[in-house]
């Protein structure tokens, strides 16, 4: 079935990580069956009659915790508006789906609508017996959720800065190069040649379904399906490529036994906006956007840059030390079964320092900063990956040309700094050693 497939369940998954009404939900429905549990055991409860509480003053003070808890809750969703506003224009539309799956952010939201939830529903069992346990659970709650909201506000301060939202971008494109790229390089990190594979016949499996990009594949489940029928899948797309219908999807060469089409159409999650998690080169673009925005006229802010900078060279120094050959796929008998299209060390590399050198060659923190990167990577990977590095020194060198006709702003511009301005001492120092 159609709702049952691998792509299906990506979606829905990505679809209630991305949501914020989720959480809030589930402690909604929690705060009904605490109300339930609280006022059966405050009926087993005996309370001295002068310790008692009147109907009116429960409903009042429960009335006065459920108005707080409303009004906190929509001041927490207009300011969490504003803010995701605030970061796609100022960081990247893109990066606003990290925002959206905060795990604070949803707990805080799911505290303060669980707290209305109790607090309502009790009010209007208020001259229930032994409603006073109830009350002061509810006050309990309205006094947690004040320590909430001012953790809520905190976060959402510190989320705001720049730093921040480019260390959150780096830790989920850390996750997706440890799913996709999971094994150290130990030969030629080159991607399969899709064209050099079986010139056998080939079966062509077009994309039927909505036009979307191509958010995640489910690569073990295809190549147990080809294990089973002794064949051999390529996926034609990379994962993040757009795809209309009819776009080719899978070549197939099937010696012995068909594969199913409605299984292999089923293990391609289609979506309206890519996703970090098998796609890495989606985080570095998120990246780059923020660097070049930054650079932007408009902007003009390189510090922002290089704040970006810093956390792509993290994470190219990742990629340079792992297997991009990974998407491919053998059975136990160590027989190709499923290849997919996977980024090359040069696709990484132009992906992440053309936009930026080409908008930045103006900027000194950006050259200098990009000059530390490249002489890093140098030094620290493999031999296969240096050649790309020099290209994109050679590129650098031109930019820089083309941007400074002063020698000695040009001779500037050309020194490593990995801070940009500041520290080119440090630099010179850690190349000697």
């Amino acid at each position: 079935m159609r709702l049952l497939n691998w792509g299906w369940r990506f979606r829905l998954r990505e679809q209630l990580r991305s949501s914020l009404w989720v959480v809030p939900m589930v402690f909604a429905l929690g705060g009904w069956f605490l109300e339930s549990f609280v006022v059966g055991t405050g009926r087993e409860i005996a309370i001295p009659e002068d310790e008692q509480l009147s109907a009116a003053v429960s409903t009042t003070v429960l009335a006065m915790i459920a108005g707080s808890m409303m009004t906190v809750t929509a001041i927490v969703f207009s300011v969490l508006t504003l803010t995701v506003q605030y970061a796609g224009t100022t960081i990247s539309p893109r990066a606003v789906r990290t925002f959206y799956r905060d795990r604070v952010v949803k707990a805080s939201l799911g505290m303060f609508v669980g707290t209305f939830t109790y607090t309502l529903i009790l009010a209007l069992a208020s001259d229930t017996p032994g409603i006073e346990l109830g009350v002061a659970v509810a006050v309990l709650l309205a006094l947690i959720s004040i320590v909430v909201f001012i953790v809520l506000v905190n976060h959402v301060g510190q989320g705001l800065r720049a730093a921040s939202m480019v260390r959150r971008v780096n830790h989920a494109t850390h996750r997706a190069i440890n799913e996709v790229h999971p094994h150290q390089a130990t030969t030629e990190t080159t991607s399969p040649d899709l064209e050099a594979q079986s010139d056998e016949p080939r079966r062509i499996i077009a994309h039927d379904g909505d036009a979307g990009f191509a958010m995640a594949v489910d690569f073990e489940g295809l190549a147990r399906h080809a294990a089973h029928r002794g064949a051999t899948i390529t996926l034609i797309p990379t994962v993040g490529d757009f795809i209309s219908p009819g776009s080719a999807l899978f070549a197939v060469h099937e010696p012995r036994k068909p594969v199913s089409t409605r299984r292999l159409k089923g293990a391609v999650a289609v979506g309206e906006e890519r996703t970090i998690d098998q796609d890495p080169a989606f985080g570095i673009r998120i990246l780059v956007d923020t660097a070049i925005k930054a650079l932007s006229p408009g902007v003009n802010d390189p510090t922002t840059a290089v704040v970006a900078l810093d956390q792509i060279h993290d994470l190219l120094r990742t990629l340079a030390t792992r297997d991009l050959t990974s998407g491919q796929r053998h059975d136990k008998a160590h027989v190709l079964r499923f290849t997919a299209n996977t980024p090359t060390w040069a696709d990484y590399l132009d992906l992440a320092l053309v936009e930026i050198a080409e908008y930045g060659a103006g900027a000194f923190q950006v050259t200098r900063r990009l000059r530390a990167l490249l002489d890093d990577l140098q030094h620290h990977t493999p031999q296969n990956c240096r050649p790309a590095l020099a290209h994109h020194q050679q590129r650098l060198d031109q930019r820089i040309t083309d941007a400074h006709t002063d020698p000695s702003s040009r001779h500037y511009a050309s020194a490593p700094d990995p801070q940009g301005i500041g520290s080119t001492l440090a630099t010179s120092e850690q190349e000697q050693d």
